[in-house]
């Protein structure tokens, strides 16, 4: 079993996030996706490193910020097996516009 699992939007999220860096680099937005895979194999591991959003969601839903690039962060849901990474954003997005309360 792999050690997680991008939902549906996770997987628009990284590719939105992958072209927009590739129009300028495809060997950054390569680095890019790469550390940020690594961040939701690392959750993974320890699930529970991330940090809640009480004012986002009412979900258990825990965020983590990818620690080679701090601008962007997984959203996941800790009790999940495989981990279900449920949004990968950006953290300059507005969070008025996100959709972390669908995760179930």
């Amino acid at each position: 079993m792999p050690p997680f699992e991008l939902s549906a939007q996770a997987v628009i999220d990284l590719e939105t996030i992958a072209d927009f860096i590739a129009s300028d680099s495809p060997a950054a937005a390569r680095e890019v996706v790469a550390a940020i895979r690594e961040s939701c194999r690392l959750a993974s591991q320890f699930p529970e490193m991330g940090f809640r959003r009480p004012r986002l969601t009412s979900k258990p839903v825990r965020f983590h910020v990818v620690p080679q690039f701090p601008n962007y962060l997984i959203a996941y849901l800790p009790d999940s097996k495989p981990l279900q990474v449920v949004r990968v954003l950006r953290a300059f997005q507005s969070t008025r516009r996100l959709v972390v309360d669908s995760a179930e």
